[in-house]
């Protein structure tokens, strides 16, 4: 037999054996990577076409990204964060975990019907997505609406922070179909003015941002080696919902008076959350590094949206499309990055060598090439965003060298994945190793 085939029929065992294991999702981080490639090579041709911001293929580059990668890698995390941090029991059956192939299917056509353009092919991505999350969340209703174990609130606290996120992801979507729907026919008449920056804050700062501050909670510990969880971000993730939600009639009806405070609650509840983040962050002393470099620069780049989105409030052209890719792959994408290059060695170990694996990520990863990928990252980032600020033949030269890099990036990544599976196979069982603690070094 073919040695290739042989290997991909091993790999595809490996991933449903994966699927029934209850960790993370391995046929959802294998669709968000090859979505994130795509989304390099769409801003390319974006910038060979010297297309501007808010063409059809600008939108198939935003969703890309939005929908394909970030979305994708959040719900590949869900179904294992949901019963091991929040005590539900989603994600543990491959019912649960279809909602992710609902969520692969609709991107897939969402992105695609923007590139073609076809608009109907989109609406129906559109469509399969609000039914998968639907379906998702109330899963995530039932199961804390049923949970009747004494001493379970932190577990509940955690499953109602991210069953708000995804009540903005849902919300957000159905926005996403009515805009397209009044694109198709004159018999909806939602204000394409209105509507586009209300579903940018629903689905960028409700979904991913507010699901990112409710997952960090749990995931910071075996990151930084500290646990954010406590009374201080908690209160910072419901000012930041507020704030959210105060300035969507502010942005729909419109109300311009609701914009300031809810941009004030926001920001509390971000400061209210980053004051023990920062403290982590400057204390933290992993072994395994690389995913702190990701997060840091993750930070940084919020931080300058953020300022950025500040200093635009009232402006006639703010500059939306620079912000659109600063918060997207400048911040959210670095902040997924920093958790592939944790639980992408452990996903990889366990679907090599079973469910019993304890092998630490550092060890099946290769330093000089995380460290290139990196670079390469911080450079095409970069270069991308910067190239939004101006149209013109040298704003598209540095968007094509951005996109080339970020893909050269991508490509060393997929190289590091690659190399984590054939290292992960060298390992002898888990009950015949000695194992290193991995809580951190100190200095």
């Amino acid at each position: 037999m073919i040695p290739e085939l042989t290997t991909f029929k091993k790999f595809g065992r490996a991933v449903i054996a994966g699927e029934r294991a209850g960790f993370i999702s391995p046929s959802g981080f294998l669709a968000m990577h090859l979505f994130q490639g795509a989304a390099w090579i769409l801003l390319a041709l974006l910038a060979l076409k010297k297309g501007a911001a808010g063409s059809p293929l600008f939108f198939a580059v935003i969703h890309a990204f939005g929908l394909g990668f970030l979305s994708l890698a959040a719900m590949s995390v869900l179904v294992h964060v949901l019963p091991a941090a929040a005590g539900l029991a989603i994600g543990n059956n491959l019912r649960d975990r279809g909602a992710i192939g609902g969520v692969i299917l609709g991107a897939l056509l969402f992105v695609g019907g923007w590139i073609v353009p076809n608009l109907k092919l989109s609406l129906a991505g559109g469509g399969v997505i609000f039914l998968s999350e639907g379906y998702f969340l109330g899963r995530v209703i039932q199961e804390i609406a049923g949970r009747r174990e004494p001493g379970g609130l932190q577990g509940i606290g955690l499953g109602l922070m991210i069953g708000g996120a995804l009540t903005f992801f849902l919300v957000g979507s159905l926005l996403g179909i009515l805009m397209l729907l009044t694109l198709l026919s004159p018999v909806f008449t939602l204000s394409l003015v209105k509507a586009p920056p209300a579903h940018a804050l629903m689905m960028i700062g409700g979904w991913l941002t507010l699901l990112v501050m409710a997952i960090f909670l749990r995931t910071s510990g075996p990151l930084l080696g500290r646990s954010l969880m406590g009374d201080l971000p908690v209160r910072g993730w419901l000012l930041a919902g507020s704030g959210i939600i105060l300035a969507l009639p502010g942005l729909l009806i419109p109300l311009p008076i609701l914009l300031p405070p809810g941009f004030a609650l926001g920001a509390t509840g971000v400061i209210l959350y980053g004051i023990p983040l920062k403290r982590a962050l400057g204390m933290a002393r992993p072994v395994n590094r690389i995913p702190l470099w990701f997060l840091r620069s993750s930070v940084t780049w919020l931080l300058a949206g953020g300022l950025l989105l500040f200093f635009s409030l009232g402006s006639r052209h703010p500059p939306l499309a620079v912000i659109l890719l600063i918060f997207l792959v400048g911040g959210m994408s670095q902040f997924f990055l920093a958790h592939l290059y944790h639980l992408g060695p452990r996903l990889l170990s366990i679907l090599r060598n079973g469910p019993g694996d304890l092998t630490p990520p550092v060890t099946l990863l290769n330093r000089k090439r995380s460290i290139a990928t990196f670079l390469l990252y911080q450079a095409g980032i970069a270069l991308s965003v910067l190239s939004f600020f101006r149209e013109g033949d040298l704003s598209s030269g540095m968007r094509l060298a951005g996109a080339t890099t970020g893909f050269l990036a991508w490509i060393f990544l997929s190289f590091e994945i690659r190399s984590v599976w054939k290292t992960a196979g060298r390992f002898p069982e888990t009950q015949e190793r000695i194992l290193f603690p991995i809580g951190g070094k100190k200095e």
